[in-house]
Parts: structure tokens; sequence; C-alpha cells
């Protein structure tokens, strides 16, 4: 998983993140979510991609919140 922060035009602060999925073949090679996205739905394997999805965006953001990395506005 990796985290792209969204800037706030008001403040220039980091308002979210969105998280996005990449399926690493080898150590400097990726292999983009359009590319591999379509052949999990085919084979139904999309539905442990996305519960491996939420359970990792929950283990990070239990760490962000216990280091205190959330602004206590986030929603």
């Amino acid at each position: 998983m990796l985290y792209q922060p969204i800037i706030s035009r008001k403040d220039n602060t980091i308002a979210a993140a969105k998280a996005l999925i990449r399926w690493r073949k080898r150590e400097n090679e990726a292999i983009y979510p359009g590319d591999f996205i379509p052949i999990t739905e085919d084979s139904e394997l999309i539905i442990g991609v996305g519960e491996y999805v939420i359970c990792q965006l929950l283990r990070q953001l239990s760490d962000y919140h216990s280091q205190r990395f959330i602004a206590k506005n986030w929603r």
C-alpha cells in the first residue's frame, strides 16, 4: 500500500490521504492496478484483495493514531 497525501488549498496542510495498491513483481518492478485488478475480478480474488486492503488501512490508521500523526480534525 502507498499513501498519496491530499493537501488542503486553504492552509497547505495534509487534509486526507488516498490509499493506492501496488503489486510488486520484483524489487524494482511494479504491476499497476489497471493490469492486475481486472484479473482479480475475473478470478474472484478481488474479495481477498479488498480484505487485504481494508486490514492494511486499519493497521496503518491505528499506527498513525497511536503516534498522534493524525490531526484531531481528520474525519
